[in-house]
């Protein structure tokens, strides 16, 4: 993943090994420029055989459906789109581009389910 500048510059997807680039189309949530903070990984999905891109946004509180809501985006290197979910029930706080971790290929973020 090269480039985590999501407001004005395309991420890039580069694989040195074979010296390709994939200019990733715009995330819609590149829109919320006023987010309390924002979250990006990268990763395999070998349930559907695709490489995804995740991106994490927290909305400031005024356009969050709920106070604890993320909003979540998620690229399909497969479909090349990107498709759009919030979670209103988790408490995910602290996270940026370096509060993930990595388990078999997978990221992971540290959350609370709220009930």
């Amino acid at each position: 993943m090269f480039d985590y500048q999501l407001d004005y510059k395309p991420n890039t997807l580069w694989n040195p090994l074979i010296q390709k680039f994939k200019a990733l189309p715009h995330s819609p949530l590149s829109s919320f420029t006023n987010t309390r903070w924002t979250a990006l990984s990268f990763g395999f999905v070998p349930q559907v055989d695709d490489y995804v891109v995740v991106h994490i946004v927290k909305p400031p509180l005024l356009w969050a459906p709920h106070p604890h809501s993320v909003m979540v985006g998620v690229y399909s290197l497969n479909s090349n789109s990107w498709r759009i979910t919030s979670q209103d029930n988790v408490f995910v706080t602290g996270v940026g581009k370096h509060h993930h971790i990595f388990v078999d290929g997978v990221a992971y973020w540290l959350g609370t389910v709220i009930s």
